[in-house]
């Protein structure tokens, strides 16, 4: 029999499906604080927010103050750091005008000159180890799939050489890490591969931690994560002010999981981002979660158990009883609010039902349904393998249908749908397929051509779009 643990692209289920049958198998308080307010956006860096004593300053691109202000209770009124996830509105009056404007909450940013940092072996290049972008820690414990310290709102920085030599004006990349969306850390081999190699080439490269799903109710949501994202970049907006970098623009990217929270980031807030996306680097990543190779996937256990079923009945039933808690949770929607996800719950969803809403409620966390010509430059590298069996401990089992060609657990088609969507637009892009390079293989070893490739293209772009 066999199993798959994460990166698969979920069909917001699927993955999460297979994760769960690998386990069925096996800054400072704030008191007269003063914020940057750059007309759209004000970065709240602190664990607490007080509305009585919290000053604001208007500053132009250029960073001179146009104007200083006290905000007022009644301003913010209900707003608090604690409840704020991501980047949301807060509404307040200047010299009588009511303004709309986007709060990103984050940490207080530290000195690097005040931090210990580690050679990265075989370079110049330096790394300094868990710093703090927010304020969540998790507490002491683990999930099913990672220590809750996976989940804290911490980051690596990687510079390519010591401090005191850093150019202010070099070029910085963001890696989101893979792991299936429940698992992983900024230190996960391929992302700490890419990380390095990076900072090897002349980047400064920072790798975070974000919010991990969990099974069952209540698990963090696709947007959670993506919250996560924004409060890591505009703390990094702060970062880079603090310790003299330069730099209005980055590079973002990861691998798998990371590969789909980044594009995801990148395309749905790339316009309101505190720090302009000058490029996506997504490596393998489940850039549609309704794409036809999942709905594919997934129609062998979302049905009724029949005589068509081709899985085994007792991971049919345990979809059942997983998919609709993962999809409510994951997607953000009202538990019991869909009347398909019931009847999968209830085992009751018949081959003759239309879906079609369905997957346009799923395409909701997908990358690819928030492209437009607007959307940034995007370098893709995915693989395609015949061997799409999968294994854990002594399983092997492959849950893609005969006709889904993948990598073992992203369909060959999110590359192809995304590149088809980029070339009608118009928006630069550069991809390719590696054949014969499963899931795992395309960004973990040195010295393959894939990754080689990866790099080529990310300093070609960087040359093009981040300098």
């Amino acid at each position: 029999m066999k199993k798959k643990l994460s990166s698969l692209a979920l069909v917001i289920a699927a993955s999460m499906l297979f994760a769960a049958v690998a386990v069925a198998f096996s800054g400072c308080a704030n008191q007269e604080a003063t914020y940057e307010f750059d007309g759209k956006t004000i970065y709240l860096a602190g664990e607490e927010f007080d509305s009585e004593n919290t000053k604001v300053k208007k500053v132009n691109s250029k960073g001179k103050v146009l104007k200083e202000f006290t905000l007022k209770a009644e301003d913010v009124s209900g707003f608090s750091t604690e409840s704020a996830k991501g980047n949301k509105v807060m509404t307040f009056t200047v010299d009588g005008v009511e303004q709309n404007v986007t709060y990103f909450v984050c940490a207080e940013p530290v000195s690097l000159a005040d931090l210990k940092s580690s050679n990265v072996s075989g370079s110049d290049a330096v790394v300094y180890r868990d710093i703090m972008y927010g304020t969540r820690v998790m507490p002491e414990g683990s999930t099913a799939f990672a220590k809750n310290s996976d989940s804290n709102q911490d980051f690596d920085v990687y510079l390519p050489t010591t401090l005191d030599k850093l150019d202010p004006n070099t070029p910085v990349f963001l890696a989101v890490h893979g792991g299936g969306w429940m698992s992983g850390n900024k230190t996960t081999g391929d992302t700490s591969l890419i990380c390095k190699m990076l900072a090897k080439n002349g980047y400064v490269v920072f790798a975070m931690n974000y919010i991990l799903a969990t099974l069952g109710k209540d698990t963090p949501s696709f947007n959670m994560m993506v919250s996560d994202i924004g409060s890591m970049v505009a703390h990094m907006k702060l970062f880079f002010e603090k310790n003299g970098l330069t730099s209005e623009k980055i590079a973002i990217g990861g691998i798998s999981a990371g590969g789909h929270l980044s594009t995801l980031y990148a395309y749905k807030h790339g316009a309101t981002s505190p720090l302009k996306i000058a490029f996506e680097l997504d490596i393998v990543g489940p850039t549609q979660i309704a794409d036809i190779g999942y709905k594919k996937t997934l129609e062998q256990f979302i049905y009724k158990y029949d005589k068509d079923c081709t899985q085994p009945k007792v991971l049919v039933d345990l979809a059942h009883n997983l998919i609709p808690d993962l999809v409510y949770g994951i997607g953000e929607i009202e538990n019991g609010s869909v009347p398909e996800i019931e009847l999968i719950r209830k085992g009751q969803l018949t081959r003759d039902v239309d879906l079609t809403s369905l997957w346009e409620l799923v395409d909701t966390v997908s990358p690819i349904t928030y492209v437009t010509e607007n959307s940034c430059p995007t370098i893709m590298a995915y693989g395609q393998t015949d061997n799409s069996a999968l294994k854990f401990l002594n399983f092997e089992v492959n849950l893609f249908p005969e006709d889904v060609v993948t990598d073992t657990m992203v369909p060959t088609t999110c590359f192809y749908n995304l590149k088809e969507k980029f070339d009608s637009l118009g928006v630069p892009n550069v991809g390719k397929i590696f054949e014969g390079y499963r899931h795992e293989e395309v960004a973990s070893v040195e010295g393959k051509e894939s990754l080689d490739w990866i790099l080529t293209q990310f300093n070609a772009y960087a040359e093009l779009y981040l300098k």
